[in-house]
């Protein structure tokens, strides 16, 4: 099943997530460029199996589920990791994966009566959005921890990035995601 290259970059989008998870949570400035530099790495390999899939025409049934299934895997973990330390509400994160996992477990269902149940392109654009979503938290919880030359180049101090990590609109724009995930099951 896991014997193509896009479902083998699909897995190590999966194994990735781990990963991820514990460097976010480590607190710790190198740890999070490799957060961050994983998280890149992953997001990639989701338009890039894609792309091998279609362009040497090697789908399968089990990628067909595979490939959003990983997208989930890295996105639910990246949100937890947000709640974790203390960025995001964990009842917005709890919403997201009971959708995630519960429109996999359909998917798989549809597949036992011969029915095959593909990602729609909102449903992709959502995760599309979940992931900028993260790579924007990530960037600004990098520069939330150390002063580098970009406070020094701009004159900003990390005190203007911790509020932007505090500030109410990320929960706002995560309500958003819940709700687009919510439409998209439907």
């Amino acid at each position: 099943m896991i014997t193509n290259l896009p479902n083998i970059v699909s897995l190590i989008r999966i194994l990735i997530a781990p990963f991820f998870f514990f460097l976010l949570i480590s607190d710790e400035y190198n740890k999070l460029i490799w957060a961050l530099i994983l998280y890149i790495v992953a997001s990639i390999s989701d338009f890039f199996d894609g792309w091998l899939a279609r362009k040497f025409e090697i789908t399968s049934k089990f990628g067909i589920h595979f490939d959003p299934f990983a997208d989930k895997i890295l996105v639910i973990a990246s949100l937890l990791a947000f709640v974790v330390i203390g960025i995001l509400e964990l009842w917005m994160v709890i919403i997201i994966a009971i959708r995630d996992f519960g429109t996999t477990f359909l998917r798989i269902l549809s597949e036992k009566k011969n029915f095959t149940m593909t990602t729609s392109l909102i449903a992709k654009w959502k995760t599309f959005l979940q992931m900028i979503f993260v790579n924007y938290l990530l960037i600004i919880l990098l520069l939330s921890k150390k002063t580098n030359y970009i406070h020094t180049f701009f004159g900003v101090n990390t005190d203007f990035f911790d509020n932007i990590l505090k500030c109410t609109i990320n929960n706002y724009i995560l309500l958003f995601l819940v709700l687009l995930s919510l439409w998209t099951l439907f």
